[in-house]
C-alpha cells in the first residue's frame, strides 16, 4: 500500500533527523522512503532526500560489503531520480561514478546492482545497442555474487533490450524466465513489471491480441490494488493500446485517461506523450476539440525523447492537422520521421499513417521514406501481422489494390479491427483510382461501423481521394 507507506516513511524518516539518529539508520530509512516515493512523491523531492543520505553516509560507512551495498543502493534510487526528472546524463554519471568507486575488486551485489540501472537507462533513452553489454556484465556479477534479485532483474532488462532491437524471440524467453522467477520469489514488482513488457514484446513479436490484453488486465488489477500508481500508468496505457488495436476505442479512451489522471499525480516524466495518445484516441472518437486540448497538454508539460514514446507528438500533431491541411500535415510528419526515426525506436503506427497521407497527395518521397522504415520495422520479425504491414505498405508503394485488400484480410483475422479497417480503405481507394471493381469499401465500411469511429483521415467513402493530389487545390471533390 504505497501511499500509507509513504506517510509513515515521511514521518520516520523526519523523526531521524529530529532526533540526530545513526547516519546508517537514517540512509536505510531514506532507501525505504525513496523505494516507495517514486509511486507517489515528485522525483525532485525524493533525489533531494537521497542527496542527503548520502552525504551523511558517506563519511560515515566503513569497508564492509553491507557498506558498500548500501551506498549502492542510496545512488541507484538517486540515479532513478534523476532519469525521472529527464536528466539521463546526470542519472548515468550518478551512477557510472558510483560503478567506478567499486572497482576494481570482486563481483559483489552492490556493482550489479549499479550496473544493471546503468544499462536500463540505455534501453529507455537510447542508444539501446549499448545497454547489452552492461547488462550483460550486470548478469554476471549477480551470478557471482548470489544476487538472485539482482539476477531476475537484469534479466528482464536485458530481454526488453533485446526486443528494443527487434530480438523478440530471444527478448521473450528471457522475459518469460523473469516471470518465473519473480513468482517464485514473490516479487510483485518484478510481476507488474513482466505484465507490462511481456505483453508489448510479444505483440511486437506478432503474437494474438487476445491473451495478452489478458495478462496487461491482470496486472492492471494488481497495480490498482496495490495502488502503484507507475504501474498503473504503464499497465493501463498498454492496455489502451491493445483495446485501441482490437477495434475497442471508447474502452481505450478511458483506460489511456486512467494513466493520464495517475501520471499527473506524480508528475510522470512521459505524461506529454499520453496526452497525445489519447488525442489520437480521441480523433477517432471525432473529438477533436478534446485532441486539440490534449496536444496542447502535452506541448505545455514537454514532450519526451523516449524512444518508446517520441513518435505520439508529432503523429497526433498530422492526423490533427490532416482534414484541414493534408500536404502540411504529410510534410511535417515526414520531415520528424526523417530526423528522428531509425526504425528501430518507431511505432509501426507512425509508418504506416505517413504511408497512408502519401498515397492520398501522391508524394512518392513520403511514400518511399515509410516504405523504408516499415522494412527496418520488420528485421527479425517473420510473423503475419508484421508482415501484413509490410505487405500493406508495399502495396500503397507499388499501388497494388490486390495485394493491400490481402493485407486488410490478414489483419482482419488477427482481430486488428482499426488496422484492417484502414488498409481495406486504402484497397478501396487504388481500386477505384484504377477503375477495378472491388469490395474493398464493403468491408471498410464494416469495420468504421462496428467500432463507430471517424477514420483518422476522414470519413468514408474518400472520393475526395479519387485523384492522387499534390496539394488542396488539386484534390477531387466528386
Amino acid at each position: 500500500q504505497y501511499d500509507a507507506s509513504d506517510r509513515w516513511l515521511r514521518l520516520a524518516l523526519g523523526l531521524g533527523w529530529k532526533i540526530d539518529a545513526p547516519a546508517r539508520e537514517i540512509a536505510e530509512l531514506t532507501v525505504s522512503f525513496a523505494d516507495v516515493a517514486w509511486q507517489t512523491a515528485d522525483p525532485a523531492e525524493a533525489e533531494e532526500a537521497l542527496t542527503r543520505a548520502i552525504d551523511i553516509w558517506r563519511p560515515a560507512m566503513g569497508d564492509h560489503d553491507d557498506d558498500r551495498l548500501l551506498m549502492a543502493r542510496l545512488r541507484d534510487l538517486r540515479g532513478n531520480t534523476l532519469f525521472g526528472q529527464a536528466d539521463v546524463e546526470g542519472a548515468r554519471e550518478e551512477l557510472s561514478d558510483a560503478i567506478a568507486e567499486l572497482e576494481p575488486g570482486p563481483p559483489s551485489r552492490a556493482r550489479a546492482l549499479l550496473l544493471n540501472r546503468l544499462g536500463w537507462t540505455y534501453w529507455r533513452a537510447g542508444p539501446a545497442a549499448d545497454a547489452i553489454p552492461i547488462i550483460e556484465r550486470a548478469i554476471t556479477e549477480s551470478e557471482a555474487s548470489d544476487a538472485d534479485d539482482v539476477l531476475r532483474w537484469a534479466k528482464h532488462e536485458l530481454g526488453v533490450t533485446l526486443a528494443m532491437l527487434g530480438r523478440e524471440n530471444e527478448g521473450v524467453v528471457l522475459l518469460e524466465e523473469s516471470l518465473e522467477l519473480a513468482r517464485a520469489s514473490g516479487d510483485r514488482e518484478l510481476l507488474l513489471r513482466c505484465c507490462i513488457n511481456l505483453p508489448a514484446t510479444r505483440e511486437a513479436r506478432g503474437d494474438r491480441l487476445g491473451p495478452l490484453e489478458e495478462m496487461s488486465f491482470e496486472g492492471l488489477q494488481l497495480a490498482r490494488r496495490l495502488a502503484g500508481g507507475q504501474y498503473i500508468i504503464w499497465l493501463a496505457s498498454n492496455r489502451a493500446e491493445h483495446l485501441l488495436e482490437l477495434g475497442r476505442i471508447v474502452e481505450a479512451e478511458e483506460h489511456q485517461s486512467e494513466a493520464i489522471t495517475h501520471a499527473e499525480t506524480i508528475s510522470f516524466v512521459l505524461l506529454g506523450s499520453h496526452y497525445c495518445w489519447r488525442a489520437l484516441v480521441r480523433l477517432l472518437l471525432d473529438d477533436r476539440e478534446g485532441a486539440a486540448q490534449d496536444i496542447a497538454s502535452g506541448e505545455r508539460v514537454g514532450i519526451p525523447s523516449d524512444p518508446q514514446v517520441a513518435a505520439a507528438h508529432p503523429l497526433s500533431v498530422a492526423l490533427y492537422r490532416w482534414d484541414e491541411d493534408p500536404q502540411a500535415a504529410t510534410e511535417g510528419l515526414l520531415a520528424w520521421a526523417s530526423e528522428h526515426v531509425d526504425g528501430k525506436s518507431s511505432t509501426y503506427l507512425l509508418a504506416v499513417e505517413l504511408a497512408r497521407m502519401a498515397l492520398r497527395l501522391d508524394d512518392r518521397t513520403a511514400l518511399d521514406r515509410a516504405a523504408r522504415l516499415t522494412e527496418l520495422h520488420t528485421d527479425f520479425r517473420p510473423i503475419t501481422p508484421q508482415l501484413a504491414r509490410g505487405a500493406w505498405v508495399q502495396g500503397l508503394v507499388d499501388g497494388d489494390s490486390g495485394a493491400v485488400a490481402d493485407a486488410a484480410a490478414e489483419l482482419e483475422r488477427f482481430g486488428l479491427k482499426l488496422q484492417a479497417s484502414e488498409a481495406w480503405a486504402d484497397a478501396a481507394l487504388l481500386a477505384a483510382r484504377a477503375g477495378i471493381e472491388s469490395e474493398a469499401a464493403t468491408h471498410a465500411a464494416k469495420l468504421v461501423d462496428e467500432m463507430d469511429i471517424r477514420p483518422w483521415l476522414g470519413p468514408l467513402p474518400e472520393t475526395r481521394w479519387l485523384e492522387p493530389a499534390k496539394d488542396e487545390s488539386e484534390a477531387s471533390t466528386v
